[in-house]
């Protein structure tokens, strides 16, 4: 079967494939063309080919019914304003297919579930699509494709809420591995169904609305490689205590979440560089990292309009100073970052400035830490409950007079180069 590429429109100053295309030549010797054994077309190529029109109902594309492997993919093709033609459904052997940033528009048509030999389906999109599955949904195009391992529809618009698009892709697509449904206007979180899918080893989730609370369920998926969530709108995030394993250093990890109060990814195995873009975020108040390998230079820029009230980044391998972003921290009210591996001197009036701290936990780095002889405690930190301060090198004794609070005082290692 013969492709006639006349009906097609492109550009031929940015096309390398189609302005190469010669009707006198085997059509098997096209650029972005490959055919079988017995000279059937059954891969072809034609993503970034610039091409504006042209695939139609009426296009010899869709009578290449041995074709396996169909790429029409990137923002170089301009097919804005076309409808998904329903004739896709025709090349019941795609293994293969990509129609990302291409700018097809209109709802999905039902008769792509009858490409049921699919292993990777793309109708992804980077920044605006027309693209829907509302009628027929979800679960009516995905029915069939039970041989799915990658399935993008990133910025299409899905009418489903978390438990029904969980329940659906878990039911039909046992093999999926890449679960990509970024700015798909999600309404709600994915359900503890999604857990069948333990093959899954990537989940991109960025951009959704997400209006209940966001499970810990996540850390259970034992091959997961690549968690994605940025964007979001979480009132907490909470993976404590799980078997999370990987860096979560990266900026665009933490972007958009504005609205999130309370992150928790204590007690896991995560390593890396610590995330301190984290306390940028405009509303957090609670971070708990404790019980990780966090390691390297803790500097990071100044920042004074943090909200934190509670920080906790004790047990893990942290190098360098305490960072100067924490001694600007108004509203903090506990904060340990005891067993790791900080060094310097400082003093304890450095944290004159936390009026509302109730805990301060520092004890076994390397830290030598100063005590002003006139300096009262009770003057220092009114609100002060806790203090732990053991292997802090001190060189003074507190001055201890009339502060009232104090319920755990924990000083070891007193080096006094003074007589008291």
């Amino acid at each position: 079967m013969s492709f006639n590429p006349k009906g097609l429109t492109y550009d031929s100053s940015a096309s390398t494939k189609l302005v190469h295309w010669n009707e006198s030549v085997d059509l098997c010797q096209w650029e972005g063309l490959k055919c079988n054994s017995n000279s059937r077309v059954s891969g072809l190529d034609l993503s970034g080919e610039s091409i504006s029109a042209g695939i139609d109902d009426t296009n010899t594309l869709f009578k290449l019914t041995h074709l396996q492997s169909l790429s029409l993919g990137s923002t170089q093709n301009g097919f804005d304003s076309v409808e998904l033609s329903s004739q896709f459904g025709r090349l019941i052997k795609l293994r293969y297919l990509n129609l990302s940033n291409s700018g097809f528009s209109s709802q999905i048509p039902l008769s792509s579930s009858n490409l049921t030999r699919l292993v990777v389906l793309d109708l992804s999109n980077k920044y605006y699509s027309s693209l829907t599955l509302e009628n027929p949904d979800l679960g009516r195009l995905v029915r069939n494709l039970t041989s799915l391992r990658e399935l993008y529809l990133d910025i299409v618009k899905i009418s489903a809420d978390g438990n029904d698009w969980s329940s659906t892709l878990s039911s039909h697509l046992p093999n999926l591995r890449v679960l990509s449904l970024s700015d798909a206007h999600l309404p709600g979180p994915p359900g503890s169904s999604l857990l069948k899918l333990q093959s899954l080893s990537v989940i991109r989730l960025d951009g959704n609305a997400f209006s209940s609370p966001f499970s810990s369920f996540f850390a259970d998926f034992s091959n997961l490689k690549v968690f994605s969530i940025s964007y979001l709108n979480l009132n907490v995030l909470n993976l404590g205590s799980n078997r999370l394993r990987g860096e979560i250093g990266h900026e665009s990890l933490w972007k958009g979440l504005d609205n999130l109060e309370f992150l928790d990814f204590s007690e896991n195995l995560l390593q890396g560089e610590l995330p301190l873009s984290l306390l940028a975020l405009p509303q957090l108040k609670t971070l708990l990292l404790f019980n990780n390998t966090f390691s390297g230079s803790t500097k990071v820029s100044t920042n004074t309009s943090s909200p934190l009230e509670y920080a906790d980044l004790s047990n893990n391998a942290l190098e360098g100073s305490i960072p100067q972003i924490f001694f600007q921290m108004q509203n903090l009210y506990s904060l340990s970052l005891s067993s790791n591996k900080l060094s310097g001197s400082l003093r304890l009036s450095d944290f004159s400035k936390l009026t509302n701290l109730a805990s301060l936990d520092l004890p076994h780095n390397k830290l030598s830490i100063h005590v002003e002889e006139r300096v009262q405690l009770s003057k220092l930190f009114p609100l002060l409950e806790t203090l732990m301060l053991a292997s802090c090198n001190l060189y003074k004794i507190l001055n201890l007079q009339n502060h009232h609070m104090l319920d755990t005082l924990f000083i070891v290692t007193l080096i006094l180069n003074q007589a008291l």
